[in-house]
C-alpha cells in the first residue's frame, strides 16, 4: 500500500485510524499512507490520478473530497514532469500521501510531490500553462512550494473532513 511517512506530522496531534482494514501499517506515524514513484513524462499525471484515486477509495476517503485531492495531486505531478528535467532525461517524481486524524476526528490527507530537477519553462506555451499553482490552491486548504538546489516539494494539505465513527 505505500511506505510509511512522517511527513508534516507535527501538523497534526494525530491518531491512528482503527477498524478501517485497508492499508494499515502497525506502529507507523502515519498508518495510512501512500507512496510510488512515478517516471517524469506525459503519462505521469494519470498514472498518478488513478493511483491515488484508488489509495483514497481504499481508506474511504469522502468521495466528495477525493476528487479535489486527487486533481492538487495530477497538476504538481504534471507541473514536475513539465518543468523540472530536460527533455531526455530518465528522472522520476515522488508522490506521497497520508491520512491523519486531529483533534475532534477531523480528518486530511497530506500529499508530498518532489521531483529532483530545476524549473524550467516549457518548450511550448499552451494557453493553459501557468495555471497549476492556482488550482492546486483552490482545492486545498494549504499548499506549500519548497525550492532547492536538490529539487523542488509542493506540499499540500486538504480540506478537513469529518468522518463517521
Amino acid at each position: 500500500m505505500g511506505h510509511p511517512t512522517h511527513m508534516d506530522a507535527e501538523l497534526y496531534a494525530f491518531e491512528p485510524r482503527s477498524g478501517r482494514g485497508a492499508g494499515v501499517l502497525s506502529g507507523s506515524v502515519a498508518p495510512y499512507s501512500f507512496g510510488e514513484i512515478f517516471p517524469a513524462h506525459d503519462l505521469a499525471p494519470a498514472l498518478a490520478r488513478r493511483r491515488l484515486h484508488a489509495w483514497l477509495d481504499a481508506v474511504h476517503w469522502p468521495t466528495d473530497s477525493r476528487d479535489d485531492v486527487v486533481l492538487a495531486a495530477s497538476e504538481a505531478v504534471s507541473n514536475a514532469a513539465e518543468h523540472a528535467y530536460s527533455p531526455g532525461r530518465e528522472r522520476d517524481i515522488t508522490v506521497h500521501a497520508a491520512l491523519v486524524v486531529g483533534p475532534s476526528n477531523i480528518e486530511r490527507v497530506i500529499v508530498s510531490v518532489a521531483d529532483s530537477g530545476r524549473w524550467r519553462e516549457p518548450l511550448v506555451e499552451h494557453h493553459a500553462q501557468r495555471r497549476g499553482l492556482q488550482i492546486m490552491r483552490a482545492v486545498t486548504d494549504e499548499l506549500r512550494l519548497e525550492m532547492t538546489s536538490v529539487g523542488t516539494r509542493i506540499k499540500m494539505i486538504s480540506r478537513p473532513v469529518r468522518q463517521p465513527r
